[in-house]
């Protein structure tokens, strides 16, 4: 069976269409192995990015992670480095939740406030990524 129909069948029998944010949400920083000794290991939340953002890609080769300083903060902006189609939306939530274990984590408090775009129509379970950007 391809991976796409299993996705699919996994949120409709679990009835969770957020499914993806909820695995990404369930992990353990230290799940990363050395990875994550890196990131705890880190002075600061900069640092930690500056970690994150350079091994990210040994850690998974289909996913970039782009940092940018902003007035407003950090713009963080993970790309898919192969098309990933109907499980676009899967992958880019469960990073995206995976994100939010990560600062708090490294930072012990919960993310500030940010925003997250996602490159689809926001679907029905939008308010679960309102949860998650902690609004």
């Amino acid at each position: 069976m391809h991976v796409v129909h299993v996705v699919h069948a996994a949120q409709r029998l679990a009835g969770r269409p957020t499914l993806a944010l909820e695995l990404g949400q369930s992990g353990q920083i230290a799940a990363l192995g050395m990875y994550s000794m890196a990131l705890l290991a880190s002075a600061n939340l900069r640092q930690a990015v500056e970690v994150m953002e350079r091994f990210t890609p040994l850690r998974s080769r289909n996913m970039r992670l782009r940092f940018q300083r902003t007035a407003e903060g950090i713009r963080i902006e993970f790309s898919p480095e192969a098309h990933l189609g109907d499980l676009s939306a899967f992958v880019l939530d469960h990073f995206a939740a995976t994100f939010s274990v990560f600062f708090a984590s490294v930072t012990g408090q919960s993310p500030p406030p940010v925003t997250l775009e996602v490159p689809w129509t926001r679907p029905g379970w939008g308010d679960a990524y309102l949860r998650l950007a902690g609004q």
